[in-house]
């Protein structure tokens, strides 16, 4: 975790390459915080898609995979999906 690699490189007097590993995991967390609200926010984008409601966790269709496609790779050949 980050708060152990921030105890390993205090212990071992802020050496240079311990604060790289930190700074390095610090990016590597919000690098991972972004990617899961974007996988969220498409995950909602295809909800509402296949015509539920935004947080449903029942689906009206559950074999939408047209609507999913058309929202992932765009309709025809325009390719001006998510």
């Amino acid at each position: 975790t980050i708060k152990g690699i921030e105890a390993a490189v205090a212990k071992n007097n802020n050496q240079a390459v311990d604060k790289a590993v930190l700074a390095k995991s610090e990016e590597i967390r919000q690098k991972t915080k972004e990617t899961i609200a974007y996988l969220r926010e498409v995950r909602d984008k295809l909800v509402v898609a296949g015509g539920n409601p935004k947080g449903a966790t029942e689906y009206k269709d559950i074999n939408a995979e047209d609507v999913v496609a058309t929202t992932m790779i765009g309709s025809g050949d325009k390719k001006n999906g998510l």
